[in-house]
């Protein structure tokens, strides 16, 4: 269904607005340029009461890379929750999405998924180019997705966070912190508690090939149930990681690790000092709300000196720099200066059990204008209009969304027109 022209030009309206109002505060370059590694902030989380059971620098701007997926996992299930799409509405690949930079291509152009599969592809290989082709199918089109993915987040609460797209990749503007991703977490389990299984998906199955889980808790670490891996060389190895043991879950935020078993180890060690912590009364820190570690930042560390400098080199083993060793049979080592030993990341248990994802299966509303889009999107020419800013943004984001002239001498919006911004958020479909 094609917005009319009024709703479309709201929508990037109130999304260069919401940009302006809940970007973090520009100020100087980081502290701490120029000085050795960064040890990247973390964050441990009970995922019921909210309070914080260990934490560092946890409202540091950080660049999200993929985690940046589970918002656009939460959009989506939003639309499903209000029914304007369901599991088995259209996800059309597009030539624009499949040439997104580190795609997956796992789906030619033109190729036709359910949203059931493509979630299922985006959360379990962090596929930049399904995340795109999400974005670009659900809702009323790639602006007004971008949109509802920032009103999200101011209305969760999610401060010193902005996205500029749907799947990670690196924007000088694209930030998020521990915090806030742990804040996200929590508001899948709380509201959309039926949607958690995606995950937690092993391994999907496309064609005959088999591809894990880039998250290397699953399936290896006592209790784990999921969530979401991230890398750039610009953020590092980062990862959302949660599990639960007996009535207990836990989230652990990991951002800024050396590589993807470090990320995996380093969540696993949180994981396991908060249930050796055990619960109760006197079990608990302050509330997520109401830490502050970190804020002094305002800028996002570029981690890819630290991560991916051809002139890094082979380190000598200690516990700022450990060293890992993957063993046959699934069982990683970890030297930390002392010998290897066992990781914390556990040994994988038993042969993994892959979901299979195909092509086709859809219905409901759309599938009629589906003989068009198909064609669009092998022509590479599925609409993707940028947005119109009406109001400049602070000088640094000028260079991402940068405003006519003519849209600069627009007249000032109140921010009032915020509190209109639920009626650009889902909509159910009427029937037909």
């Amino acid at each position: 269904m094609t917005p009319p022209l009024r709703m479309l030009s709201g929508a990037r309206l109130l999304l260069a607005l919401l940009l302006l109002v809940t970007a973090p505060l520009a100020a100087s370059a980081n502290e701490t340029a120029g000085a050795g590694d960064v040890v990247g902030p973390y964050l441990l989380v009970d995922a019921k009461s909210g309070d914080v059971l260990e934490e560092h620098d946890a409202l540091r701007p950080w660049y999200p890379a993929s985690t940046t997926k589970l918002m656009t996992a939460f959009v989506v299930f939003r639309a499903l929750e209000v029914g304007e799409i369901t599991l088995k509405s259209p996800v059309v690949m597009s030539q624009h999405a499949y040439n997104q930079p580190y795609a997956a291509r796992f789906f030619k152009p033109g190729s036709v998924l359910t949203v059931d599969n493509a979630l299922k592809v985006m959360l379990a290989r962090s596929s930049n180019d399904m995340a795109m082709a999400i974005a670009e199918s659900v809702g009323d089109g790639y602006d007004n997705f971008l949109l509802r993915m920032n009103l999200e987040a101011k209305r969760l609460g999610m401060t010193r966070t902005q996205f500029i797209n749907p799947h990670g990749l690196y924007n000088p503007h694209q930030v998020t912190c521990a915090r806030d991703l742990a804040i996200l977490t929590r508001a899948i389990f709380d509201e959309f508690p039926r949607y958690r299984h995606y995950f937690n998906v092993p391994a999907i199955k496309v064609g005959g090939a088999v591809k894990r889980n880039t998250n290397l808790l699953i399936g290896r670490y006592r209790g784990a149930t999921g969530m979401k891996t991230g890398y750039i060389c610009d953020s590092g190895w980062n990862l959302v990681a949660t599990a639960q043991r007996g009535r207990r879950e836990l989230i652990a935020v990991v951002l800024g690790a050396d590589n993807a078993i470090d990320r995996a180890e380093r969540a696993a060690r949180l994981l396991d000092a908060g249930f050796n912590r055990g619960g109760g009364l006197f079990s608990g820190g302050p509330d997520i709300t109401r830490i502050n570690s970190g804020s002094r930042y305002t800028e996002a560390y570029d981690m890819r000196d630290q991560v991916c400098s051809p002139q890094k080199g082979k380190q000598v083993a200690s516990k700022s720099n450990p060293i890992y060793k993957p063993m046959k049979g699934g069982l990683i080592m970890v030297d930390e200066g002392d010998g290897f030993k066992p990781s914390h990341i556990g040994q994988r248990k038993g042969p993994v059990t892959p979901i299979v994802v195909a092509t086709g299966g859809v219905e409901g509303p759309g599938v009629d204008d589906l003989a068009q889009e198909i064609l669009s999107a092998q022509l590479g020419v599925m609409p993707r209009p940028r947005p119109t800013i009406a109001i400049p943004p602070r000088p640094q984001l000028a260079t991402a969304f940068a405003p006519s002239e003519e849209a600069s001498k627009a007249a000032p919006v109140d921010p009032v027109l915020l509190l209109a911004a639920p009626a650009l958020m889902p909509r159910p479909r009427p029937d037909r």
